[in-house]
């Protein structure tokens, strides 16, 4: 912020193109004319944020509906988790796939930044795998997994044609 200097940096331009590092960014311009006279004041823009770091992965996930490996007829998971850090930015959401197995999720934001969801699941066994997101658009190149999650609800069929070899019915 504040005025700047009064060493020139730069001849007569409309554009300038110029490479950054991460964090906040001002620019300023302030004018010469050819005779050597500073303009008092100055132009500026900004703050420009610069963020080329990927947010970590989501730890503690954890459900408050379903134990892993274990079979529910509730199609409802619910499931917690601590929001992945991230050093600039912040997050901007998850992408959230159930899925067979854990693997990497595609780079496509299912949920914003919440920290909780219940979702339904069809029958078999789950994995929920989260990538991270922020808010420069950097996604993890890990992920984090909670699962097995089994699901089964439909019911078994009810015994018939029972019989007895020692016993007859009344």
């Amino acid at each position: 912020s504040g005025l700047p200097d009064a060493i020139k940096d730069l001849e007569e331009v409309t554009a300038l193109t110029q490479a950054l590092g991460e964090g906040s960014w001002w620019f300023r311009l302030r004018t010469l004319d050819n005779a050597g006279n500073w303009a008092p004041g100055n132009a500026g823009y900004g703050p420009v944020q610069i963020d080329l770091t990927a947010p970590d992965v989501v730890t503690g996930i954890q459900s408050g509906s379903h134990s892993t490996g274990v079979w529910s007829n509730a199609p409802g998971v619910s499931l917690s988790w601590t929001a992945a850090p991230d050093n600039l930015s912040g997050i901007d959401g998850y992408g959230l796939e159930a899925a067979p197995a854990p693997g990497l999720p595609p780079a496509v934001r299912t949920i914003g930044p919440i920290t909780s969801l219940t979702t339904a699941l069809g029958e078999g066994i789950w994995h929920l795998n989260f990538r991270s997101l922020d808010v420069a658009g950097n996604w993890d190149d890990g992920f984090a997994s909670f699962g097995p999650v089994q699901v089964d609800v439909t019911r078994p069929t009810a015994p018939a044609n029972l019989t007895s070899s020692t016993h007859a019915t009344a």
